[in-house]
């Protein structure tokens, strides 16, 4: 009845949806920050352009000091893949580029 339709709606439009976006580990990025950029700003300038970005294992108290800390790159069309881990690279987490956005997580104190 009409909730099969309404799951073969939502399917189809997700395919669709897909095929549209790149997943985010082979999308092309191209973006600089300056010495002394927070990367703090950095997170919601992607955020604001639509990547989803989760972190994992520390409280917002806890991260305020790190995102705080600054970062300085100048990346040109560099794959989600790569991009990613560069920019976090002085932080110490795992880096999970997935399809629909990143994943920073922390290992436990």
């Amino acid at each position: 009845g009409e909730t099969h339709a309404r799951l073969t709606a939502l399917i189809r439009s997700d395919g669709t949806r897909q095929v549209a976006a790149a997943a985010v580990r082979d999308r092309l990025f191209t973006m600089q920050a300056t010495a002394g950029t927070p990367i703090g700003q950095v997170i919601a300038t992607l955020r604001k352009s639509g990547i989803r970005i989760g972190i994992e294992g520390r409280t917002d108290e806890e991260l305020a000091p790190l995102l705080q800390q600054t970062v300085e790159f100048d990346l040109v069309k560099s794959p989600g893949s790569e991009f990613f881990p560069h920019i976090f690279r002085n932080w110490p987490v795992d880096v999970d580029v997935l399809t629909n956005g990143v994943v920073l997580k922390f290992p436990a104190p």
